[in-house]
């Protein structure tokens, strides 16, 4: 039975529920946060749990009140659009149909051997206080014997499971697509996590010949991102490298461009349907050209208006969200929040922040951030730079800087000096800078190799979902 019977049954049943169907009401009794797959449905049969208990009738408005006092669950389950959109299920429902709808939700409790929930929702309610108090230990006994595990992304930042947003910006020049895109999907692949990539600045095809480069290096045969482009590299080797090192890892990664988060929605429903405990990352790229909400003009509220979909949709399927951001003019050396476009709501809103910089090892050995104007300008031409990752904002943990080295050619990173600790020392960043650039300038003295023919199987059109 697909993923998306067992969604559409959660909605319908619980539309009923809110709309105040006594059948579906009492039927509601018998189930517990087990038998419904969505996070955001799991908080709400929850809440109208604890409405049975305080012997409080139930409705929308009681419904929304409660979210909105308990944690302000309302703002984790994506906002009142939540609440609407099951009132209409329930409406479009007969409610004669709701043994159907408890077949259909038991059916699922059975045939999923490992619920994906949190240790909040999984405490089931009205209980006596000691009853609730041994499942709470019992399930901290659980994680302490099974702790959760962060997933690393941006080459070296933990992003936690109630990490759900993450925003990360930068000044062009600095890699923030390619940390992103590239760099932190082959990550998360490697760490078996199933990565949806929104690509509104480029086509599907320049997405792939990125994550093919950057997979590439440190590899026998790296191969240079303009060499894909231009087909002169060798596509025995693009073809080894691309099934070794992406399509072998046991995560899956999946690209679209879509107007609206319909589309989104499918997919995310699909992969959670196939892999139910799954972790799921949403990439976008970038935040100021998606199209989502182009009727609102002004790009502030418009920007805000984006972002508090992005959260409903990761707070509904239990994702990740990873979100590209452009930074001011201004801002372009700052390692703050005050460089990003629309602080207010990011410093606000986000679980963990970071703003790409560039950095340099000044005349004493120390690794600076660059700040001059005219200093960025030239640096970031260069082939090679050093990317100061500031990770500016991080629930619950201090702000931390570390240094990563941007090799454009191969669209990587590689591990630089920290600004406290280094990963080696200063002299001998030096030494492997002068001796990389050494190595350019031999490899821009060849020759290129035979145009080779398109890889097969990749389409051009960046229309074109890919599933990977």
């Amino acid at each position: 039975m697909s993923c998306d019977i067992f969604i559409k049954a959660e909605r319908s049943l619980l539309g009923l529920i809110i709309n105040g169907n006594k059948t579906a009401a009492e039927a509601g009794k018998e189930l517990s946060v087990r038998n419904f797959q969505l996070p955001a449905h799991q908080i709400i049969h929850r809440h109208i749990a604890m409405l049975r208990c305080e012997k409080i009738n139930i409705s929308a408005t009681e419904l929304i009140v409660h979210l909105k006092n308990v944690k302000d669950d309302l703002y984790s389950i994506g906002g009142t659009g939540v609440i609407e959109k099951l009132i209409e299920a329930g409406n479009a429902v007969d409610p004669s149909k709701v043994p159907d709808l408890v077949k259909i939700l038991t059916q699922k409790k059975a045939e999923t051997s490992k619920p994906s929930l949190t240790r909040s929702q999984q405490i089931e309610l009205g209980g006596k206080a000691d009853q609730l108090a041994a499942s709470f230990f019992r399930l901290y006994a659980d994680e302490a014997k099974n702790p959760p595990k962060a997933l690393i992304i941006a080459g070296g930042v933990e992003m936690w499971p109630e990490d759900r947003l993450v925003i990360i910006g930068g000044m062009p020049g600095t890699g923030k697509t390619a940390i992103a895109g590239a760099k932190s999907v082959l990550d998360l692949i490697k760490q078996g996590a199933h990565v949806v990539v929104l690509n509104y600045e480029m086509r599907h095809q320049a997405s792939l010949q990125r994550l093919i480069s950057c997979a590439s290096y440190g590899t026998k045969t790296p191969i240079e991102t303009t060499a894909i482009i231009k087909r002169v590299a060798d596509v025995d080797e693009i073809q080894t490298i691309w099934g070794v090192n992406i399509s072998q890892q046991p995560g899956t990664i999946t690209l679209i461009r879509p107007d609206g988060p319909a589309e989104l929605e499918a997919t995310l429903t699909q992969i959670r349907g196939d892999h139910p405990d799954g972790k799921i990352v949403v990439i976008y790229d970038y935040l100021q050209r998606m199209p989502w909400n182009e009727e609102i003009i002004e790009p502030r509220t418009r920007t805000t208006r984006t972002l508090r979909m992005i959260q409903s949709i990761a707070n509904t399927y239990g994702a990740h969200s990873i979100v590209i951001v452009s930074v001011n003019r201004s801002g372009y050396g700052k390692a703050d929040m005050t460089a990003y476009k629309e602080a207010g709501e990011i410093e606000s809103d986000a679980d963990i922040a970071v703003v790409l910089t560039l950095g340099r090892i000044n005349s004493c050995g120390e690794v600076e951030n660059i700040e001059c104007m005219e200093d960025i300008i030239k640096e970031r031409r260069q082939p090679e730079v050093m990317v100061l990752v500031n990770v500016v904002k991080q629930r619950n943990e201090s702000e931390k800087q570390f240094a990563v080295n941007f090799i454009k050619r191969y669209q990587a990173f590689e591990a630089g000096p920290r600004v406290s600790g280094a990963f080696y020392s200063p002299t001998d960043a030096k030494e492997d800078k002068k001796d990389k650039g050494q190595g350019d300038k031999k490899d821009q003295k060849q020759e290129p190799a035979p145009v080779q023919p398109p890889l097969d199987g990749v389409k051009s059109n960046h229309e074109t979902p890919v599933a990977l």
